[in-house]
């Protein structure tokens, strides 16, 4: 596809999406009915104009039972497990707005760093308003969720929030890809489709839900499972939570490394951009607002003789 096809595609998905979007429908599903074989690019344009929603009910009281129960879950349920006891690398793959992390007490877990990775950099915008991690770097960084920019084992937990939701039928790719960058640990809330009633379950099924989130947990070898278990809270009846946490069976501490998503390549630090290092470099990735783009599509190419 040239890039003239490329950007009339995105105008044309934009379209439709905005029209979806002002009836109140589903987007991602409006955008597949015309582009099946643009999942990615529904889910991140639906996320776009989406954006906000989150933070402007993130002090209901359902959000805010909700939040409570999942801080109580990583700080006196998984955090002790954790062999980083300080100085810990935590990645929230698909954070959205950072809204989960509303108030929680960074002070009492051995995080010192938070990765907070989504594909909208409008949804990453929020992540200020919302991320109070007075005692840990937060790092914001648009990627896909189905190619990380991060080498094996780079952090000590890996959490998502409803990130691997959107995906079905792809959650043992998604799921096995995240498990690989944790040194340690994984925490994952998420749908279950089994919790649901009959009435979510049909609705997971009509919007494309993963239904296979903790099966494909489940099956890692390399980890074992801690707890899995349903949560008490819930911010939509038909969509529940459950939380399934796992070690890895040989855990150490983990080794951050970025990696390009072109070349595989190590990424180095160049102030307003991230650079390839090595045999064959020839991208460099910009940093906007602090968000660091990591996309495939972020690359602007450098030749270096």
């Amino acid at each position: 596809m040239s890039l003239d096809d490329y950007f009339m595609r995105r105008r044309e998905m934009t379209a439709l999406a905005v029209a979806a979007f002002d009836k109140d429908e589903n987007v991602v599903n409006a955008l597949l009915a015309h582009f099946p074989d643009a999942k990615q690019e529904a889910i991140e344009i639906a996320y776009e104009l989406q954006a906000g929603t989150y933070t402007a009910n993130r002090d209901k009281e359902t959000a805010r039972a909700y939040r409570r129960e999942q801080h109580e879950i990583l700080l006196n349920e998984v955090m002790p497990y954790c062999a980083a006891r300080e100085n810990a690398v935590l990645l929230d793959a698909g954070t959205g707005e950072g809204t989960g992390w509303y108030g929680f007490d960074f002070a009492a877990s051995p995080v010192s760093t938070l990765h907070a990775v989504d594909i909208s950099l409008n949804r990453l915008a929020y992540l200020p308003q919302n991320v109070n991690a007075s005692t840990a770097a937060l790092v914001p960084v648009r990627a896909d969720l189905r190619d990380m920019p991060y080498h094996p084992h780079s952090f000590d937990v890996v959490v998502t929030m409803h990130a691997v939701e959107p995906n079905g039928g792809s959650e043992r790719e998604i799921v096995g890809a995240l498990a690989s960058l944790s040194a340690d640990m994984i925490c994952l809330f998420e749908p279950d489709y089994l919790a649901a009633p009959p009435e979510g379950k049909a609705r997971m099924e009509r919007l494309g839900y993963g239904l296979e989130i903790f099966e494909a947990a489940e099956a890692l070898g390399d980890f074992d499972v801690i707890f899995r278990r349903p949560l008490s809270s819930a911010t939509n009846p038909l969509n529940p939570t459950s939380v399934i946490c796992l070690k890895r069976k040989a855990g150490s501490r983990a080794t951050l490394r970025r990696k390009s998503p072109l070349s595989g390549l190590d990424l180095a630090h160049g102030g307003d951009h991230l650079a390839e290092t090595g045999t064959g470099a020839s991208a460099v990735f910009p940093i906007i607002g602090g968000i660091e783009c990591l996309r495939a599509s972020d690359a602007v190419m450098k030749i270096v003789r």
